[in-house]
């Protein structure tokens, strides 16, 4: 290995002048690298035993922290004697030294190939810990060997330290790259993996979060995120008793963070100016905004208070004005993100430009729902109003708009995202008759909530995904839409006539 070669180069290079402690105390520092070497090696072999379901006898973690233990007494040993070693006693001890090297380093190379059984048992957060435990081990023998390496060639000394930090950084960044691990993440990554992968990114912030309510998404999304320390949550909700009930376990559960409730009903244009008004009056700019309110599946066509179809209404336009209205908190400071809400359920309608509110206007053959698709999946089609279609068409208008978005504020520096959280039992459902919910939870892959706020907080979170264009996220990972949920002309022109239909004109 790279540091066992560097360990015995310098310490052959150095001339042999003085004795700075006597040969029972380099007995005793053999001693002590000998007994790190034991552990280290149980370390290596507790990554070569794991084979998933079950860690190896003695658990990864548990091999970490023996080793930790036992270089924190070797180095303690160092310290505790004020003279270094001379060249003579540093040769004899560097063996010892590069056998503990040797393993850590093979322990650490390990793990690469074990990557895929800690992500199928759910081991991320662990295999990141045991890292930056290595990483701190790692420190702290370069520290001890630097403190007994001979004195009388300080330069060497220097570059001693120098090549031992360098070689321990090459060997992290061969073994295992950090930021995989993190990003690794898939359909049954619960919320908290996420929010502690990405910790940095939630501390201080400002975030805001529409539609929040005891039994969604929303309450869950918060209660990840308040784990490590956001400056202010803002948590918009229909319904004061319900958005409060949230706030009040939060506050509990997480007395230093502020938590501010806001009356929005993302349905009603005039709910939606209101709440942006009080909003735009906060001294907070907003670092992260997550459109999470929505409905799905009403039976009967319905419409708003502004004559438009609840599904495009609540699902699409109360995000595009709301989005819109707040603007200015976004762009304060820079770097925001936007996280719309999606569904894969979008494949089943293409923006219908040509009759939107589905008012039995004539539809071009591109904008009819796919007839095959929905056939395959057991659900009415048709070209009037049907829940299916009314709901995929306002998905399909959010992930327009988040690619609209992209283009018209990705130079201010906001990130705009849309992501399909899975299918999760909330009170989403509530519209849909029970006896097909039942049906549907039958045979539908099912996330708990947990797993459903992992994708959205990569969205939210991932700095690899700051200022990318088009950005759909599923089951955590990035995916390709069908062409109509992210063609560039028809996004523009949603834009230009979502302007008309609120009522606003919105330059950035």
């Amino acid at each position: 290995m790279v540091l066992f070669r560097n360990i015995l180069i310098f310490a052959s290079s150095v001339s042999a002048l003085r004795i700075g402690v006597g040969r029972r105390d380099v007995q005793t520092f053999i001693n002590d690298f000998d007994n790190c070497v034991t552990k280290s090696t149980a370390f290596k072999t507790a990554v070569d035993n794991y084979n998933g379901g079950v860690l190896a006898a003695i658990p990864i973690s548990t091999a970490t922290n023996d080793l930790q233990t036992a270089l924190n007494h070797t180095t303690s040993d160092v310290h505790a004697n004020p003279s270094p070693l001379s060249s003579a006693d540093f040769n004899t001890l560097a063996p010892h030294i590069g056998a503990l090297v040797h393993d850590i380093d093979q322990g650490l190379t390990d793990i690469k190939g074990k990557r895929d059984l800690l992500k199928a048992d759910g081991l991320i957060k662990q295999a990141i810990d045991l890292l930056t435990t290595t990483q701190t081990t790692h420190d702290s023998l370069a520290d001890a060997i630097t403190f007994i390496f001979p004195v009388e060639d300080q330069q060497t000394a220097r570059d001693s330290k120098a090549a031992v930090d360098g070689s321990f950084a090459d060997v992290i960044m061969f073994a295992v790259n950090i930021e995989e691990f993190q990003i690794d993440f898939g359909d049954k990554t619960e919320g908290k993996e996420v929010v502690s992968a990405f910790a940095d990114q939630v501390r201080g912030k400002t975030i805001l979060i529409t539609g929040v309510g005891p039994n969604g998404l929303g309450a869950t999304f918060a209660e990840t995120l308040a784990a490590e320390a956001p400056r202010l949550l803002i948590l918009t909700a229909r319904s004061s008793e319900k958005v409060e009930t949230v706030q009040k376990k939060l506050s509990n559960t997480f007395p230093g963070v502020e938590v501010r409730v806001l009356l929005l009903d993302v349905s009603s244009f005039d709910s939606i100016r209101r709440a942006a008004a009080i909003v735009n009056d906060y001294p907070e700019s907003i670092d992260i905004l997550i459109n999470n309110a929505g409905v799905m599946n009403i039976e009967e066509r319905t419409t708003n208070s502004d004559g438009f179809e609840m599904h495009l209404a609540t699902n699409y336009l109360g995000a595009f004005l709301f989005t819109n209205s707040i603007m200015r908190k976004l762009v304060s400071d820079g770097g925001a993100r936007i996280v719309n809400l999606s569904s894969s359920g979008y494949i089943f309608s293409p923006f219908r430009f040509a009759d939107y509110n589905f008012e039995g206007k004539p539809l071009p053959e591109s904008e009819h729902p796919p007839k095959a698709l929905c056939e395959a999946y057991g659900l009415p089609w048709g070209l009037g109003y049907l829940p299916t279609i009314a709901y995929g068409q306002s998905k399909t208008a959010l992930m327009l708009f988040s690619t609209q978005l992209a283009k018209s504020v990705g130079q201010k520096g906001i990130t705009s995202v849309c992501v399909h959280p899975g299918a999760i039992a909330t009170d989403l459902w509530r519209h849909t008759p029970r006896d097909n919910v039942e049906e549907l939870f039958k045979v539908m892959p099912m996330k708990t909530h947990s797993q459903g706020v992992s994708t959205i907080l990569v969205g939210a979170l991932d700095p690899k995904l700051a200022g990318s264009e088009s950005i759909y996220l599923e089951d955590c990972q990035l995916q390709e839409v069908a062409e109509f949920a992210r063609d560039a002309a028809h996004a523009e022109r949603l834009w230009e006539l979502s302007e008309e239909l609120v009522g606003e004109f919105f330059s950035y």
